[in-house]
């Protein structure tokens, strides 16, 4: 009877055993068969994230392209215009301050506050250069020319230039001289370089100021090339 008794709590430790095992076999198994789907959906999620990244790198250089392609046109164009304007010059000659200036044909002369259009610059002591039409836009392109009698003996002489800056420091505190040239054998103090040139030099007691924006260097050193004293 004792024997049969323990027989029967053996079968039932075999039994319980048996579906702890099964339990534990299932449970490994889900857990391996659920792993593997992850890291199989994990793999699918990468390929779609490294497909659109490709595809967005792609549209990106097919954008920059299209951006260099119009940039490379535009450029084109603009040497084209500035070649064609470079042949055709008018003078703009203004004896009172004794000097000439010639400039693009296809450019208009504007003098005064609201920037009235003329036909010579001659006789006054500023105006403007330039091919818009509405010369108050913020964008527009421009040579701006300002002379100033320097006749006061204190002016006079090679530091003609530093003595008018000693006496202006203002203008050199906020806008030191970036280089200096020559034109004509006079010195050229440059406060800013092309596209917006901002230069000063003086010639026989007149001090000239000539500011710029939007100008090319081909356009600003034919302008300088092509100014003249007129002594």
């Amino acid at each position: 009877m004792e024997k049969k008794d323990e027989n029967l709590i053996n079968l039932k430790w075999a039994s319980k055993n048996y579906w702890l095992f099964v339990g534990a076999l299932v449970i490994s198994t889900s857990i391996l068969v659920g792993g593997g789907v992850f890291w199989w959906q994990q793999k699918i999620i990468i390929k779609e994230v490294q497909k659109e990244n490709q595809e967005i790198q792609q549209s990106l250089r097919e954008q920059i392209k299209q951006l260099n392609n119009q940039i490379n046109e535009q450029k084109k164009k603009q040497e084209e215009k500035e070649a064609r304007e470079l042949k055709h010059w008018s003078v703009c000659r203004n004896k009172r301050h004794g000097y000439e200036i010639q400039f693009p044909g296809s450019w208009n002369i504007y003098v005064g506050l609201y920037r009235q259009l003329v036909y010579d610059c001659e006789g006054t002591d500023s105006f403007y250069l330039s091919p818009n039409i509405n010369v108050d836009k913020q964008d527009l392109q421009f040579i701006d020319v300002d002379t100033y009698d320097m006749g006061e003996p204190e002016f006079e002489g090679e530091t003609a230039l530093t003595k008018y800056f000693n006496s202006h420091p203002k203008i050199l505190q906020n806008n030191p001289i970036v280089k200096e040239s020559l034109l004509h054998g006079e010195r050229v103090m440059w406060l800013k370089d092309v596209p917006t040139p901002w230069i000063y030099f003086s010639h026989d007691k007149t001090l000239y100021e000539i500011k710029g924006k939007g100008i090319s260097s081909k356009v600003f050193e034919s302008f300088l090339l092509k100014f003249r004293f007129l002594d």
